[in-house]
């Protein structure tokens, strides 16, 4: 006869590891203040870091040809939480991505370590643009960070900062719009294509980047 005891603790250790998981989840939602947004979203937080909650929002995603256009303002915070932005960032390119960096309002040192970066990763991977004068339409965008995933099929997904101060590696009001929700909401795509529009021309304005990605 086998000796099936030794399923109880098993069991028990998996039922516990799951358990421990949800609640480590749970708690980091509720320390982030994460509810429903307003309009049925979600989720959305009371202030987030893109460095490690937009990396927990991909969790489980495929990012292999993936695109990122990131929106920041001075940069300052890779100056402030550097490791864990250029390692979630590295992350990402190891699991395929590419991503496109715009800064609005770069400080000198912040400009120059996501330069370093671009040099480490490779600049066919890592593409900065940064501008010094915005025109007026675009002047939120200096604290308003919207940034779009395009993934390898087509679908999308957005993070979007409400407000992030300068020198800050904090973000606030911030909202994840899910591939699901993206699918689900007309509205939600045309915001992604506005959003996508402002950065192209915002890029197009820009003063220093990282001019060695491959053609």
């Amino acid at each position: 006869m086998i000796d099936q005891t030794w399923f109880i603790p098993a069991y028990a250790g998996v039922a516990l590891g799951v358990s421990l998981a949800a609640g480590i989840g749970s708690a980091w939602l509720q320390s982030r203040g994460s509810v429903k947004a307003s309009d049925g979203s979600g989720p959305a937080f009371s202030y987030a870091r893109a460095s490690s909650d937009l990396d927990r929002c991909l969790h489980g995603l495929d990012l292999r040809d993936a695109v990122f256009e990131m929106l920041g303002g001075d940069g300052e915070y890779i100056c402030l939480n550097g490791r864990m932005l250029k390692r979630v960032m590295s992350k990402w390119i190891e699991a395929g991505a590419r991503i496109e960096y715009t800064l609005t309002s770069p400080s000198q040192d912040a400009n120059k370590l996501f330069l370093d970066f671009a040099e480490t990763v490779g600049n066919d991977k890592f593409q900065l643009f940064t501008v010094s004068a915005l025109p007026q339409k675009y002047k939120k965008y200096r604290t308003f960070h919207p940034s779009l995933i395009t993934f390898a099929d087509g679908t999308r997904a957005m993070w979007i900062e409400g407000h992030h101060p300068p020198k800050s590696s904090i973000a606030y009001d911030v909202k994840f719009i899910s591939k699901e929700e993206m699918n689900s909401s007309e509205v939600r795509v045309q915001q992604f294509l506005n959003f996508q529009e402002h950065i192209k021309d915002i890029n197009s304005l820009t003063k220093i980047s990282s001019s060695k990605i491959a053609a």
